[in-house]
C-alpha cells in the first residue's frame, strides 16, 4: 500500500487566524518564526477534529 501524506492545508477562524493556507506540502515540512506568530497554532490545527466538539454530551 502507498503511504500518502498532507500536501494542503488551510485554516479559517481558528485562533489568531482569519484564514491561512499551506500548499506544496512535503513528506517534511519546518515551521520556523519569530515568538508569537501562530506556529504553535498551526500544529493545534492540523491536531483539531472538529468531530470531537460535535459529539460531545
Amino acid at each position: 500500500m502507498e503511504k500518502q501524506h498532507l500536501t494542503y492545508f488551510r485554516i479559517e477562524n481558528f485562533k489568531r487566524f482569519d484564514s491561512f493556507e499551506m500548499s506544496n506540502l512535503g513528506q517534511f515540512n519546518l515551521i520556523v518564526g519569530d515568538n508569537n506568530v501562530g506556529k504553535t497554532s498551526v500544529l493545534e490545527a492540523l491536531t483539531f477534529d472538529a468531530n470531537d466538539i460535535l459529539n460531545m454530551p
